[in-house]
């Protein structure tokens, strides 16, 4: 079912005549617009970075401060990406339930709730935080909005763009607690590398989408589609040096190191599978292998600081 018939009246030249809502369906597509769950994920690997780059040297309300700065910055990017796409989303399965398409929200509305979210947050991030942290979050909204999402429609290439602005929220929240180092750089890159077997899962499973609204993902490309599963592998077991670093640099123990390995190895088992017979099947089983990782290798990180078990 599209969306015009699902939502609203099909007038002349095929146009969605907006739908009449309540107060509480409104809330509701400006809470979906929002994207709160993949916001909760970066307030995550805030919490992570900050927990172990403060050092013990906990300050609750800092932690508050960077969390309200930061959930209002990626509100913005997610309602601002939907903003540029709104037609490209309107054309997608996967997509064309989405307020915007569907015309729960008008344009206007969506546009005028991304600025002020960003404004806001980057505002009191200036208020509230160490330099760093505003200038990191600005870069991740650049990035995000301003590169990412319009090269989403001319390379493929666009994976690796918008895995940065996605690997920074450590970095952000180690910046509110102590000083950038190699460390953080190992954060950063666990982050990035992990993304890309994570997105080229999701692209292969809406290949076919994603080439009716032209997006350029490799998938959906038509250029190499085998390649998607051995990039994912070289990403892996790339992960998998990276992720060993923070028990090298002295800020990991051993319930990390075992986190780590474990949910690396099955990580990159997932992606060889996938490389060596490429299927919806086994892209649903990278997937999930990459939705335990996080949680799991970040999470024992943060808990071996929380319990002392590490200097």
């Amino acid at each position: 079912m599209r969306a015009g018939v699902a939502f609203g009246e099909r007038v002349s030249g095929g146009r969605v005549r907006a739908p009449a809502l309540g107060l509480r369906q409104r809330c509701s597509a400006y809470v979906e617009v929002a994207k709160p769950r993949i916001t909760l994920m970066a307030l995550f690997a805030v919490v992570v970075g900050y927990v172990v780059g403060s050092q013990g040297r906990w300050d609750l309300r800092a932690l508050a401060n960077v969390f309200v700065g930061l959930a209002a910055v990626a509100t913005s990017c997610h309602v601002l990406n939907q903003w540029i796409e709104r037609a490209i989303d309107a054309r997608m399965r996967r997509t064309w339930h989405r307020p915007l398409p569907t015309r729960r929200l008008h344009p206007r509305e969506a546009l005028a709730f991304g600025l002020v979210s960003a404004v806001f947050g980057l505002l009191w991030l200036m208020l509230q935080c160490p330099t760093v942290t505003v200038l990191l979050a600005a870069t991740t909204l650049v990035t995000y909005v301003g590169i990412y999402t319009p090269l989403k429609r001319r390379t493929p290439l666009s994976v690796v763009v918008g895995a940065v602005p996605g690997a920074l929220p450590p970095v952000i929240g180690w910046s509110v607690g102590g000083d950038l180092n190699a460390v953080t750089a190992a954060l950063f890159g666990m982050l990035f590398l992990w993304q890309v077997p994570h997105v080229m899962s999701i692209a292969w499973l809406y290949r076919n989408d994603y080439r009716t609204g032209g997006l350029r993902m490799i998938p959906a490309d038509g250029g190499c589609p085998e390649c998607v599963g051995w990039v994912s592998v070289v990403y892996c077991v790339a992960l998998f040096g990276v992720s060993l670093l923070p028990r090298w640099f002295g800020v990991a123990g051993e319930l990390y190191v075992v986190a780590a390995a474990v949910t690396g190895i099955q990580y990159a088992i997932a992606a060889l599978a996938f490389a060596c017979g490429p299927s919806d099947g086994r892209a649903r089983m990278l997937l999930r292998s990459s939705l335990w990782y996080l949680p799991v290798a970040f999470g024992s990180l943060a808990l071996e600081h929380i319990w002392w078990l590490v200097p």
